[in-house]
């Protein structure tokens, strides 16, 4: 099975999937149909100098599935601002592209562990099990950098009252699960998660 490129100035790294290039130069793989092992692509986060770049997947856009631990594993790095993901035509192809880390200059350090989603909160039952289902919505919306929903929106995703919901805010606000921050309109409000960093986006 064909493996997914990088380029590196330094070939004593002995890191999977690492190869080495003439400095200045960024080796691009473009044989079709490939995968980096998500191990293989955090491996190379480490260890990669600004600049540095990284196939993890060469596949037909339309068969890449956003899903695949690779691709989650590379959101992840680019939401904590470690890589840039670009894609890139094969030449010689129409439709295949390959999908490419490239290293930030940020140095690297390792993720917090994410609180479980399901917690055991003070209060009435029906609170926590509002508390337990908003949590998770959120930290969605954070992840991929939507917008955060509104109060309303919020509740009737949920199967809650808008008065519930915002006392749920107000109490994960209050146990540091989150932080509630104004924006500007329409987006008004914009939530960060704690345990990751992951911040809500803005209405364009």
């Amino acid at each position: 099975m064909a493996v997914a490129a990088a380029s590196s100035a330094r070939s004593e790294t002995g890191l999977p999937f690492l190869e080495k290039h003439p400095a200045g130069f960024s080796m691009i793989d473009e044989a079709t149909n490939v995968y980096s092992t998500a191990e293989a692509l955090v491996a190379w986060a480490q260890a990669a100098r600004r600049g540095d770049s990284f196939v993890y997947a060469s596949r037909c856009t339309r068969l890449f599935p956003a899903s695949s631990r690779v691709a989650e594993v590379a959101r992840e790095l680019h939401d904590r601002e470690f890589v840039a993901l670009v894609q890139r035509r094969v030449p010689g192809t129409r439709d295949q592209r390959n999908y490419i880390a490239q290293r930030t200059g940020r140095p690297w350090s390792a993720p917090q562990e994410p609180r479980p989603a399901l917690r055991v909160v003070r209060g009435p039952d029906a609170e926590a099990a509002v508390i337990n289902t908003l949590l998770p919505v959120l930290r969605r919306a954070a992840r991929f950098t939507r917008p955060c929903p509104t109060d309303a929106q919020l509740a009737a995703r949920i199967g809650a009252s808008v008065e519930a919901v915002q006392l749920a805010l107000r109490a994960l606000e209050a146990t540091g699960d989150i932080r509630i921050g104004r924006a500007a309109a329409p987006t008004l409000r914009q939530v960060t998660i704690v345990a990751t960093g992951h911040r809500t986006g803005m209405v364009a």
